[in-house]
C-alpha cells in the first residue's frame, strides 16, 4: 500500500483478510495458496481503499461449493454499498447475483436490461414432477384435487410438483443465435473481441 503508514496498512490487511475469511493464513506465502484462497485475497485486495465501484471477472470459478455460497453471500452484502460489474459465462451465477445484465456477444452489446425483465422473455414456466412408488396419503388427495385428470391418466403417484423457471440460459442463446445470423447474412458486422460478458450491480 504505497503512501500508507505501516500501522495503517496492517490495520486494513487484517480488515479485509478476515472479511475474505483468510486471517488464518494471513503468514502463508501466497504462491501456496489454493486458487479459491487467491480468488478470495484477489477480493480483499480490492476492497482496499474502499473503492465505491469493484470490477470482477469469473470471481468464483475456482471455488469449491462452499466457497462459492460464501463468495456469493459476501458479493451480496457488498452490492448494497457498492456498484459491481460481473463478468462471467455461468448463467446461474448471474442470475444469483444480478440485477442488472449486459449480454456481449463477439465485442458487441447485444441484449442489455433488468434481469427480471430478460427472464420473462426467455420463455414458458416448466412444470414437472417428482415420481415415487410410496406417497403420502394427504399430499395425494391435494395433488388429485388439482390435477385429478393427468393423475388418473397416467396411473401412477406424484409425491411432489416443482415448479421451475427456465432461466437466463434460453434466452442468452437465443441473443447469441440472433446475433450469429446476423453475422452470416453480413460478415462486416459484429468483429470484435471473442469474450462473451455478463455485467450486474
Amino acid at each position: 500500500m504505497v503512501g500508507v503508514p505501516v500501522r495503517q496498512a496492517k490495520a486494513a490487511a487484517s480488515k479485509y483478510l478476515e472479511i475474505v475469511g483468510l486471517t488464518e493464513f494471513a503468514r502463508r506465502r501466497v504462491g501456496k495458496y489454493s486458487g479459491g484462497m487467491q480468488q478470495r485475497l484477489g477480493l480483499g485486495a480490492a476492497l482496499i481503499g474502499d473503492p465505491p465501484v469493484l470490477l470482477l471477472d469469473e470471481p468464483v470459478s475456482a471455488l469449491d461449493p462452499q466457497g462459492r455460497d460464501e463468495m456469493f453471500s459476501l458479493l451480496k452484502e457488498l452490492k448494497q454499498e457498492k456498484t459491481i460489474f460481473l463478468s462471467s459465462h455461468i448463467l446461474h451465477d448471474i442470475e444469483q447475483m444480478c440485477d442488472g445484465v449486459v449480454i456481449i456477444h463477439k465485442g458487441q452489446i447485444r441484449a442489455q436490461g433488468a434481469l427480471a425483465e430478460l427472464l420473462k422473455q426467455s420463455g414458458d414456466t416448466d412444470v414437472g414432477t417428482q415420481v415415487r412408488f410410496e406417497v403420502n396419503s394427504d399430499l395425494l388427495s391435494r395433488l388429485h384435487a388439482e390435477f385429478s385428470g393427468a393423475m388418473q391418466g397416467l396411473g401412477i403417484p406424484v409425491s411432489k410438483v416443482v415448479w421451475q423457471e427456465q432461466g437466463l440460459e434460453p434466452y442468452f442463446y437465443k441473443v447469441v443465435q440472433q446475433a450469429e445470423e446476423e453475422r452470416s447474412q453480413n460478415p462486416r458486422a459484429g468483429q470484435g473481441g471473442a469474450a462473451d460478458g455478463n455485467m450486474v450491480r
